[in-house]
């Protein structure tokens, strides 16, 4: 599993905001153009902003094909390659100029249940990533560690861990999909944890308290457990049909997770730098 170090130093008012982005299935029919290019432009124009990738952003081979693609190309190699080449191509005329903007914020890019993989053992998601020059997070789940600090106190240091992973399972309620996500990540410690896959959309904090270190107060510390939604609209009016409307599921969510975060030096606390304030939502489209 991918550890994915960053090393961040916040402006005087100390705020931090992770955006979540996932299941944004580029090359759906259902993918939303424009409620992509307003999360592009929101991440773009705030100057504290970092976002992180949960997988499927493109809408590639699932699990299954990508088993019957390797086996369709066994006697022909040299067509796999051609196909990788125009698949790479159609990669960088439409995925990543649209992320390019934002990509000098970006935490990492994970590969979810849709990418491709290529004869070179590359997939598409590290592609997009090296073209990006952004981290690649690997398969599943990563952490991305995140070492705060802020212009004033530039020695004063606080971790942030976040826990990315996609997602699997469907469930059709959205204390079902909490429920999911919490027990997901039961026996792995982190401060925030992200979710994809479900297409739906919750924020949910957990907060701990427990004594510090000098005895005499308590540390105070709230965990974030955010699904993020998705950029695939599933229904549209019309007889062209995709694979939400096929496959008969229900509405999907719209949007991405968003944390905010403030850090500071509360007198309860005996670390150097701590979140003295988050909240989390889910930007809905």
């Amino acid at each position: 599993m991918i550890i994915q170090k960053h090393d961040i130093i916040l402006r005087r008012n100390g705020i931090l905001n992770i955006y979540q982005h996932t299941d944004a299935h580029y090359f759906s029919e259902g993918h939303d153009k424009a409620l992509h290019k307003r999360f592009v432009s929101k991440v773009a124009r705030d100057p504290d902003a970092r976002w992180i990738d949960t997988g499927d952003l493109t809408d590639d081979d699932r699990p299954s094909t990508r088993e019957r693609r390797t086996v369709m190309y066994l006697d022909r190699a040299e067509a796999r390659v051609l196909e990788d080449n125009d698949h790479r191509n159609r990669l960088d005329k439409t995925v990543i100029p649209k992320l390019r903007p934002i990509a000098d914020k970006c935490l990492g890019l994970l590969a979810g249940d849709h990418f491709r993989i290529y004869a070179n053992g590359d997939n598409s998601a590290q592609y997009i990533a090296r073209e990006l020059k952004v981290p690649y997070l690997g398969e599943r789940m990563a952490f991305a560690s995140l070492r705060v600090s802020t212009v004033q106190r530039p020695s004063s240091v606080y971790i942030y861990n976040i826990l990315a992973r996609h997602g699997k399972g469907g469930p059709s309620t959205s204390s079902g999909d909490v429920a999911g996500l919490v027990r997901q990540n039961t026996n792995w410690d982190a401060d925030l944890y992200l979710g994809g896959h479900t297409h739906k959309e919750n924020a949910h904090p957990e907060p701990f308290l427990g004594v510090n270190g000098k005895r005499g107060g308590f540390n105070r510390r709230t965990r974030w457990y955010i699904r993020g939604g998705s950029f695939l609209c599933g229904f549209a009016v019309g007889t062209k049909q995709h694979y939400p409307e096929k496959n008969e599921y229900g509405p999907l969510c719209l949007g991405w997770g968003e944390l905010h975060l403030q850090f500071g030096r509360p007198a309860w606390n005996d670390q150097n730098l701590a979140v003295v304030h988050s909240m989390g939502c889910v930007n809905v489209g």
